[in-house]
């Protein structure tokens, strides 16, 4: 559903947002926070979750404030770094390998009459 988060999800946006640092923060405490509170049996959390994942890594990301000023620090944290980066899968490198694969030339019959096809498509 487009109103749940996974916890790949959860942990990517803590990671891009600057609440997991590796120092102060754990990458592993983002799981551990996803997996406090979410429902048995769930693979996802809603957005009330979410707001409760939060509330536990903010004292441990703001440990010298109380825990209201730290959770609104993380929420501010967020929204000054726009959110998670929604990126593209990443382009091949055109090697030998992957030319001589996908070359034409060497398909006979009706696989080259596919590519052929293809080709005055195009």
């Amino acid at each position: 559903m487009l109103d749940e988060l996974d916890s790949g999800k959860f942990a990517k946006l803590c990671r891009e947002c600057g609440i997991i640092d590796g120092k102060i923060v754990p990458s592993a405490m983002a799981d551990v926070a996803f997996a406090k509170v979410k429902q048995k049996g769930r693979r996802t959390i809603t957005y009330v979750e979410f707001q409760q994942a939060l509330a536990v890594l903010a004292p441990v990301r703001y440990a010298n404030t109380d825990v209201y000023q730290a959770l609104q620090s993380i929420v501010e944290t967020i929204i000054r770094s726009g959110g998670p980066v929604c990126t593209t899968a990443a382009v091949p490198v055109q090697t030998d390998v992957i030319e001589r694969l996908t070359s034409t030339k060497n398909y006979t019959g009706m696989h080259r009459e596919k590519f052929e096809e293809l080709e005055r498509n195009n």
